[in-house]
């Protein structure tokens, strides 16, 4: 927050005067619901005494400048913003960003000053990847993460030649669309749909072969394919099997059988194939585009499970491609997949989620899929800035002290608009550096006071009293201001009228 004004008397700040703000936090609920729909907590009282650079010191930046941040390690496509708030505060010091995860799970960010070892700010990642602001030392960070979602996808011809044969979109029932979904609404990283216990470094970019049918059984006799018929798939193509099951839970393994597609993990040197499992809720032992419900009167109907060929979700696995089927075939003690799918365990890299596109023939031509996962960050990751402390030149502080160093009210001519009563009357020199002595002579030479200053701040305060706590009466004094960290002294003269 910056302030340049007094709300009340609307004037600009004064140096030197002491400010009281309330500071409360409020809270607003944007949803029309019964009840309270806003708060404000009890008003914190914050003093602010503003004040103007000290004696020698220069800045080396100004408030709202951005400090260069480097990306010193790690994958990530994340952003950290460094901006000062604070010149004044400004330490000099190197300082690193890291990320950790908590034993819960909640995945956070570090700020450490390196100069002096000392962990400044640990918060929270916010699960869409944004993150809160927080400051310390003159400056404010800010962390933002791109969302744990799919990135960008792109299709070739088969084998990743140049071609648009692609006959996949997204899903033809519910859920079309969905935001995070690639291939308008197709795809989606594991984490989206049913949840995955990968962590959020270890999703990976995939490469997607597809193939076309060789053959298929035209069950509706109308000369061509549709879906639900069974296919057949061409011997030594490429395309590989995956396991079936008919629906969730234990004990609804289907099989191990043919798809068209077999999926690769591209970040891999070679690529990696990786295992498939199916949803086959309509229980034909082959995976089926979705179409949503099928109208019994159309000529393409296919009377297999009443023409409902929904949710033929593919789960693609973080694991290695078994040719044998065993791994997940509960009956060679392989895993069960979604015996335990819905508890968001299982491995799963991407979840398709496939309807035709267009009228293009379902199964037609060959294709490939690019599916790029996010670079989020990780534990890896390590971000480095540095920030340049004020200057100070002892030189151009005793110049500073010499022009600057004065007292204010001069004339004293009673209380004033800070002072509610007599007894709390007082002047105020500025512009002191830490260390000052003012010793008060009258006009005549007696010594009335003395005052020491030893603080950091610009300001000492004299209450108009000697040295016997008696009030000093009408008549012209002399401060001797003294300041022996700089070596030099100023001579200011004060009048004063209690009355």
């Amino acid at each position: 927050m910056r302030l340049q004004a007094d709300s009340l008397s609307r004037r600009n700040l004064v140096n030197g005067t002491e400010y009281y703000f309330g500071v409360t936090a409020y809270n607003y609920r944007l949803e029309p619901v019964a009840g309270i729909r806003s708060m404000e907590s009890a008003p914190a009282v914050v003093s602010v005494t503003p004040q103007s650079l000290s004696p020698g010191q220069r800045l080396t930046a100004a408030i709202g400048d951005t400090v260069p941040v480097h990306d010193v390690r790690g994958m990530s496509d994340a952003r950290v913003q460094v901006s000062v708030t604070d010149p004044t505060r400004l330490t000099g010091d190197s300082y690193k960003v890291t990320f950790s995860e908590s034993a819960d799970g909640e995945f956070m960010w570090n700020v450490l000053n390196v100069n002096k070892d000392t962990l400044l700010l640990t918060p929270i990642l916010n699960p869409d990847g944004s993150s809160d602001t927080f400051q310390a030392e003159g400056f404010q960070v800010t962390v933002i993460d791109i969302p744990l979602q799919g990135g960008k996808w792109s299709h070739a011809g088969p084998g990743g030649a140049p071609g648009n044969t692609r006959w996949v979109s997204a899903a033809h029932s519910d859920n079309n669309g969905s935001p995070g979904g690639l291939v308008f609404g197709a795809a989606y990283l594991g984490n989206q749909f049913v949840g995955s216990g990968l962590g959020r470094g270890d999703f990976k970019d995939v490469h997607w072969e597809w193939y076309p049918k060789e053959s298929f059984t035209d069950l509706n006799g109308n000369g061509k394919y549709d879906v639900g018929e069974p296919y057949q798939l061409t011997v030594g193509d490429g395309h590989q099997k995956a396991s079936l099951s008919s629906t969730w839970g234990p004990g609804n393994y289907e099989g191990f059988f043919d798809v068209p597609w077999a999926v690769f993990d591209s970040e891999a040197d070679p690529p990696r194939q990786l295992q498939c499992t199916v949803h086959d809720p309509d229980r034909n032992q082959q995976w089926d585009l979705d179409l949503g419900n099928s109208d019994p009167a159309s000529p393409d109907f296919v009377n297999v499970n009443g023409g409902d060929f929904r949710f033929n979700y593919i789960f693609v696995l973080d694991a290695d491609y078994d040719a044998t089927g065993a791994s997940h075939d509960p009956a060679q003690e392989g895993d069960d997949f979604f015996a335990t799918v819905l508890n968001g365990t299982q491995n799963i890299q991407w979840v398709g989620w496939f309807g035709q596109r267009g009228s293009r023939e379902p199964l037609g031509a060959g294709f490939r899929l690019y599916l790029e996962a996010p670079n989020v960050l990780t534990t890896e990751d390590v971000f480095t800035f540095s920030t340049n402390a004020p200057t100070f030149d002892k030189a151009t502080a005793r110049l500073d002290v010499l022009s600057q160093v004065n007292v204010f009210p001069n004339p004293y001519l009673g209380p004033f608009n800070l002072s509610t009563r007599f007894e709390k009357g007082f002047v105020t020199f500025t512009h002191l550096p830490t260390r000052a002595t003012v010793r008060i002579f009258t006009l005549a030479g007696a010594p009335v006071r003395k005052l020491e200053k030893t603080d950091e701040g610009q300001f000492l305060k004299w209450d108009l009293r000697n040295e016997s706590e008696r009030f000093v009466g009408t008549g012209i004094y002399l401060a001797h201001v003294e300041m022996p960290e700089l070596g030099v002294s100023k001579v200011l003269k004060l009048m004063v009228v209690p009355q």
